[in-house]
């Protein structure tokens, strides 16, 4: 199994007693446009200011899709359009990502392993691909410096990808990718599969029980249920 957390929130830090505790290593995919600015990402802060002002979820979700069409300098100016420009200021540790030092300490653990999840955790397919590479490339130089070694292991934001996103990591030395496709895979791996993992996101709350089961279960109608939805998601990808 592998235990993976995204984008490289402060809070973080809070997994590694419990991974020491329970000798589980994790895998940290961190953004590192975020650790380097200090800013909170860009769907926590829509998150903030909307529940303030009373929207409802579901409104709020889906100006959050809609929000997906544009590229990360695009959407941050569109916030601080509609809510000020002091808006990328974290409120608590809640929001806040990481800091440099914070992630050193991370990357320090001998149970800990960094991961590439871009600079400014743009969805990759969505943007030209001198960009993309730009963006995962740039990551890698970050972390390299930053940590003394260069992630082999890519989040692709989102879990959106396609070949030609493979192949770009794959040329800045990355072995293996992960998506968000829900799904188990066997060992050993072939090829084929290696850039294009499989993993299943865990709420918490009285819902983690549930999702325990689902992915421990050899088989689970839910399971192939959400599998089904999230590669019909993929497949509408560019």
């Amino acid at each position: 199994m592998l235990l993976t957390f995204d984008d490289g929130y402060a809070n973080n830090l809070r997994a590694i007693p419990i991974m020491k505790a329970y000798n589980v290593p994790a895998t940290f995919f961190v953004a590192t446009g975020n650790v380097a600015s200090g800013e909170p990402f860009w769907w926590d802060v829509l998150y903030r200011e909307r529940s303030r002002r009373g929207t409802a979820k579901s409104q709020m979700v889906a100006e959050r899709q809609r929000l997906k069409s544009l590229n990360n300098r695009e959407i941050k100016a569109h916030l601080r359009s509609l809510f000020g420009e002091d808006v990328f200021t974290s409120q608590s540790d809640a929001d806040r990502p990481m800091s440099v030092a914070e992630l050193q300490r991370i990357a320090s653990e001998p149970l800990a392993t960094i991961g590439n999840h871009t600079v400014d955790h743009e969805l990759l397919p969505r943007i030209p691909l001198p960009d993309a590479r730009r963006q995962i490339i740039e990551c890698q130089e970050m972390l390299q410096d930053w940590t003394g070694s260069a992630p082999r292991v890519i989040a692709y934001p989102n879990g959106v990808h396609n070949t030609s996103i493979i192949k770009e990591a794959s040329d800045a030395g990355l072995v293996l990718g992960v998506t968000s496709i829900r799904g188990k895979l066997r060992l050993p791996l072939d090829d084929s599969q290696r850039m294009r993992l499989p993993r299943y996101a865990m709420i918490g709350g009285q819902t983690l029980p549930r999702h325990c089961k689902v992915v421990i279960a050899p088989f689970s109608m839910s399971g192939i249920k959400h599998a089904i939805l999230s590669r019909r998601q993929q497949s509408a990808l560019p």
